[in-house]
């Protein structure tokens, strides 16, 4: 069973997130609120522990159509306290130039942008692979590595399952509000603390993936151990007889019949159901597997009639488990329904 090791919503707390995010102890100091003047004036900085050539990047991409604009804005970048700054000056520094108002917007807008796309793109991983170590360090690494993967398609294929605002472009324009609105206030932002204080219900989003991602690889661990115990029952017995034909109906049931074309008769069925608990809950395919693997046939030939619903699981889980034995038809007299 899996380990509940991360607090409520209610109960989380601070250096949870910091653990998780495997920053430095350092939190973020407080900015003091500025005036529009000031606002105007002051230059913006972003300061960050990780991924600081991504962000160099990103801010210099989104910031040099400005310059190629004929808007004045300058980057800076320095180095303090074992964290990388970058710090953009946007325009002159008169609060009376026209439009400058607009420009800086602008700027912000294109700066919070590309943090947003580094966050989501490239750190988000990084969150991914360290929630996993801290939730479920009882996997050995190789497992965690697939289950990293797994949340990652996850987030990328955005399934209906995942939690509203936990879509890819969901995350990122949450982010981007959360940046323009803290940059309304403040000149300064680090990013591995505002991931802890004004991004948790984003960071809480990628726990709950996790999750899911754990419980859908627990079940496809559970799901090969079936296969593989089926697969060495079919190998270590000898075969019964010769050859089987599967014959998937439209009904959603399935006939088999012998190589001299009989149709088993329905005792035999009935006696394999038998030997299965919860027959209400079992599906035809399940069924259509027992009863291959008690006639231990030498070979397979899979039908489907016209309607079938012969899905790629099916087939699947039939050819892991026969391997080489099982054949699938592509029509033939036995896949028409006249031949009933």
């Amino acid at each position: 069973m899996r380990q509940e090791l991360l607090p409520p919503a209610s109960a989380a707390c601070p250096s949870f997130y910091r653990g998780i995010l495997g920053t430095h102890q350092r939190q973020p100091k407080e900015c003091l609120a500025l005036t529009p003047a000031q606002a105007t004036s002051h230059p913006i900085a972003i300061g960050t522990a990780q991924f600081v050539d991504a962000i160099r990047k990103g801010i210099k991409d989104s910031l040099e159509p400005l310059a190629a604009q004929g808007y004045p804005v300058k980057i800076e970048e320095t180095r303090r306290g074992g964290l990388t700054f970058f710090s953009c000056t946007f325009g002159p520094d008169s609060a009376m130039v026209p439009n400058t108002d607009h420009w800086r917007r602008e700027g912000l807008r294109r700066l919070a942008t590309a943090i947003a796309d580094v966050l989501v793109d490239q750190w988000e991983n990084h969150l991914l692979t360290r929630l996993v170590q801290n939730q479920y360090s009882y996997f050995s690494p190789h497992e965690q590595a697939e289950i990293v993967q797994d949340a990652t398609q996850l987030l990328d294929h955005e399934p209906a399952s995942i939690p509203t605002g936990i879509r890819k472009h969901e995350r990122k324009a949450r982010i981007l509000q959360e940046i323009l609105a803290y940059f309304e206030q403040n000149q300064e932002l680090v990013l591995e603390g505002f991931l802890v204080f004004r991004l948790r219900d984003y960071v809480e989003g990628l726990v709950q993936v996790v999750d899911d991602a754990v419980d859908e690889y627990l079940l496809e661990r559970e799901y090969r151990e079936f296969i593989r115990l089926l697969k060495f029952f079919v190998q270590a017995q000898e075969p019964k007889v010769e050859k089987i034909h599967a014959i998937m109906l439209p009904d959603g049931g399935f006939q088999l019949v012998d190589e001299e074309n009989n149709r088993l008769d329905e005792d035999f069925l009935r006696d394999v159901v038998l030997g299965i608990r919860d027959i209400q809950k079992i599906r035809a395919e399940d069924l259509l597997l027992s009863a291959l693997i008690t006639l231990a046939p030498r070979f397979v030939v899979l039908h489907a009639m016209p309607g079938a619903a012969l899905d790629n699981d099916t087939a699947g889980t039939l050819r892991e488990v026969f391997g080489p034995q099982l054949i699938v038809c592509h029509g033939c007299s036995l896949c028409d329904p006249n031949h009933r």
